[in-house]
């Protein structure tokens, strides 16, 4: 019985720590401003959850040779950056280019932040579910990770989704917004995870543990929190300021008639395999 009440507690924390993604994705599903992207916002958010998993699995493949280098500081920033935020975010953009933005259901610019949003909220879902149901402090593993991750997750997506954006306006510098698609949420997202797994170290190694060296990552987690908000808030305005990404997009034919000159219009990584010309 008690074993039993565990399991059930374990799952309500489980449903709490993915309680904020699930409402923005019952949100933007929902609501009527984005009914045309209706099927394409539940097939973005099953995206990010199914990427998470061989993402994992390569990851898993050379951790434990991250777990052998010597240093807290050294070692976190190898866990952050090459364990979590370069691989994930490679996937999500995988994820994003491949297939969101091919999508005929596309219709604005803004629609590829929502998507990559939610695509990136799909991922941060099945992490938080890992967590909790692997962790011994599985109350505030859920907890923590509903209020620290799952943002995370959502900044993040809200940075690539904006680059996104421009990549389908602007196809002449395509390449460098696609680097930078990658490069600044990867950035955003190992600066979020080098303090948090270099904490884990001082825990697991006692005899380290330190004031100063605390405040040094709380200092640091603190800093990559509101950079990332700091970052939110320039695409908020950058989108306010910038008609062309909230209006129908030059390809986007109302009628659906698939017309070649509607077609060309399109950047051509945007061109879906039915366009003509």
């Amino acid at each position: 019985m008690m074993e039993l009440d565990s399991v059930h507690w374990r799952l309500v924390a489980a449903g709490a720590a993915a309680a904020p993604a699930t409402a923005t994705l019952i949100y933007f599903g929902t609501h009527r401003a984005w009914r045309h992207l209706r099927e394409l916002i539940w097939i973005s958010f099953g995206l990010g959850f199914s990427v998470a998993i061989p993402i994992a699995g390569i990851a898993s493949l050379y951790a434990p040779r991250i777990e052998g280098i010597e240093g807290i500081r050294l070692q976190a920033a190898a866990v952050a950056f090459l364990e979590a935020s370069i691989p994930e975010e490679l996937g999500k953009l995988l994820v994003v280019t491949c297939i969101v933005l091919r999508h005929e259901d596309l219709r604005r610019p803004v629609d590829a932040i929502v998507l990559t949003v939610l695509v990136g909220l799909g991922f941060a879902t099945i992490e938080n579910l890992y967590y909790v149901f692997s962790s011994e402090n599985w109350t505030e593993t859920a907890m923590l990770r509903a209020v620290t991750a799952v943002p995370m997750h959502g900044t993040v997506g809200i940075v690539m989704g904006y680059f996104a954006a421009r990549w389908l306006l602007a196809p002449r510098i395509a390449p460098f917004i696609l680097a930078a698609m990658f490069l600044a949420p990867t950035a955003l997202h190992g600066l979020y995870d080098y303090p948090v797994f270099a904490i884990q170290q001082l825990l697991v190694a006692k005899d380290a543990l330190s004031q100063p060296a605390y405040a040094e990552f709380q200092g640091i987690f603190f800093a990559s929190i509101v950079l990332s908000a700091l970052s939110a808030l320039a695409v908020f305005r950058s989108v306010a300021n910038m008609p062309a990404i909230t209006s129908l997009a030059p390809w986007f034919q109302a009628d659906g008639d698939g017309d070649a000159a509607a077609a060309a219009a399109a950047p051509a990584s945007r061109r879906l395999p039915w366009h003509v010309g």
